[in-house]
């Protein structure tokens, strides 16, 4: 009961002041039922905003956890994006390099260079010939006196071509000739480089350790295109050749006509003394005294010799196989050529239904 009934019920007569008072208390009840109701509704509205949460938060699942319906589309391989072609090359090479190790070891890492030296040798940057186009594993000039000994080796590339081609995508070209003798030599210089390292370390688990850390990796591009016909003969020097003609011979691979010259100024051929030095060697049967000849007879390779047998003598020889590697990445590109798409295929990709 407010004030103003309590006064109106006892039958006084209120006064200027207490009616004020009464009038007071009036609005402050009226005040605090208007703040009470509001407060009731705030909670209410409250507790439905947090009902509301806490019944997406359950249905959350559900719809996430509902499985979607999908379906599969050809994609041809002229719609396939930069990144599904290179997957593509990606799984191709390595799907190569597996079969290549099954059939080479490191043992074959030299008659592996020599084979892509007698195969890129043959180009003549004049005439535009030759060149590595996997013509060296052809009949006739696989028996020649130069490549006669290579014969063992390219069947057992053979061996490992097949298994390749044999697990290639559907409608997926099968793997050149000249890319299998350019992977060939890749594959057998990175085993034999790993098992130096593991050589030197203090244990065969720190060697490898290192080998898969600090390893150098030959870069190689694949798509080359098999020639049909031999190249021209009388272009590589025989397994005997002097020094004279070993480095007439490469001052020549590839060499344009502005290049060559002792001159400060000159612009250096792609195979001049240090890629000299680094490949011919690799390619005979006494490495060491290959290197030591060479030295003996030209201070340039005196120079190069001791650059790299200082290199050599660390574990991890970044210095001799990164140079070894980009050699062998120039000479597996003389007188190439490629197709960007060559191993490109369709493939089968999966839309999911989100309708």
């Amino acid at each position: 009961m407010s004030l103003a009934t309590l006064h109106s019920h006892s039958g006084l007569a209120q006064s200027p002041a207490q009616r004020t008072r009464a009038s007071r208390c009036q609005r402050l009840h009226l005040a605090c039922s208007a703040s009470n109701e509001h407060t009731a509704d705030a909670a209410a509205d409250r507790r439905t905003v947090l009902l509301g949460i806490a019944g997406a938060a359950v249905a959350a699942p559900l719809v996430a956890s509902a499985p979607a319906s999908a379906a599969t589309k050809i994609l041809p391989a002229a719609q396939l994006s930069s990144f599904q072609k290179r997957d593509i090359m990606t799984e191709l090479q390595k799907r190569a390099q597996e079969e290549l190790k099954k059939v080479l070891t490191s043992a074959d890492a030299s008659s592996c260079v020599r084979l892509l030296l007698n195969d890129a040798g043959t180009y003549d940057q004049a005439t535009k010939t030759g060149g590595a186009d996997g013509s060296v594993v052809l009949p006739e000039e696989l028996d020649r006196p130069e490549n006669r000994d290579l014969k063992p080796l390219v069947e057992k590339l053979s061996k490992a071509k097949a298994a390749i081609d044999a697990r290639r995508l559907e409608g997926q070209a099968p793997l050149s000739w000249a890319d299998t003798i350019v992977l060939a030599a890749k594959v057998t210089v990175e085993a034999a480089w790993r098992e130096d390292k593991i050589s030197k370390a203090a244990s065969p688990e720190k060697g490898a350790f290192l080998a898969d850390g600090f390893g150098n990796a030959i870069s190689v591009r694949l798509g080359r295109v098999d020639a049909t016909q031999p190249s021209p003969p009388g272009r590589l020097p025989a397994n005997d050749a002097s020094l004279e003609e070993m480095q007439r011979f490469f001052s020549q691979l590839g060499a344009k006509p502005d290049q060559g010259g002792d001159g400060p100024f000159a612009k250096k051929p792609p195979f001049w003394e240090r890629q000299q030095f680094l490949l011919w060697p690799f390619t005979q049967a006494d490495p060491i005294a290959t290197e030591e000849a060479m030295a003996a007879a030209n201070p340039k390779y005196a120079d190069w010799k001791r650059t790299y047998d200082t290199s050599r003598k660390t574990v991890t020889r970044t210095s001799y196989e990164e140079d070894f590697g980009a050699a062998l990445s120039t000479l597996a590109n003389q007188g190439a050529k490629f197709i960007p798409d060559a191993y490109m295929c369709p493939i089968e990709i999966t839309l999911p239904d989100r309708y």
